[in-house]
């Protein structure tokens, strides 16, 4: 269970990223996103933040399963998406049956409401042309973390990948996940939905 003050850090955090993200809009301030935070109900949905970082996306992604209600921050997954992303296993795609399956411990997607979970990007992100989209690929880890233990648990590995228009034709297009691959860890979710067991090297 999240702590009132476990829960609180993660809002402000989360509300950083929007408010980073959203100064690159003309038409958002900082202190509309604060007053839309003192508000309280809704907040999420009225952003509309331009990532010009993948991994701040990400990041921004995460936090706000974990800060936010679940069914505002499963709306602006969508919203941060391309409209053709979708999670394998989930069906139909829809930010209610993204509510659900994260809300749901039986699924491999409860992770992301894991208050002990962490992001960290092991990798340099990998980005190209694709036409008219510029494309980046991002190693990503989701980590476990527990009291006593500085390492943690790498609980999964995904392939991210985001999209954004290759000549940034104005201000209010940014990065959006386009895909994500995930290769679970965890004894009761490994492989991962859609994912084979990975060779050992050794051992």
């Amino acid at each position: 269970m999240m702590t009132t003050a476990r829960r609180a850090q993660r809002q402000g955090a989360l509300l950083a990223c929007i408010v980073l993200a959203s100064s690159h809009a003309s038409s958002f301030s900082q202190e509309w996103a604060q007053f839309q935070r003192r508000r309280g109900v809704g907040w999420l949905q009225e952003v509309q933040p331009v990532f010009t970082s993948a991994e701040e996306l990400v990041e921004t992604v995460v936090i706000a399963m974990q800060a936010a209600p679940v069914s505002e921050a499963s709306a602006l997954f969508l919203k941060l998406s391309t409209p053709g992303f979708r999670l394998i296993g989930i069906t139909p795609w829809s930010a209610t049956s993204l509510a659900i399956a994260v809300s749901d411990p039986s699924s491999q997607y409860h992770l992301l409401v894991d208050d002990r979970l962490g992001v960290v990007f092991p990798s340099e992100p990998v980005f190209w042309e694709d036409g008219a989209l510029e494309r980046c690929w991002l190693e990503v880890a989701l980590e476990l973390s527990f009291e006593g233990d500085p390492h943690g648990f790498t609980a999964a590995k995904l392939g991210w990948e985001c999209e954004r228009p290759a000549a940034m034709a104005s201000d209010l297009q940014g990065w959006r996940t386009s895909s994500i691959t995930w290769h679970d860890f965890r004894p009761d979710f490994t492989p991962g939905l859609g994912q084979e067991d990975w060779p050992r090297i050794c051992g």
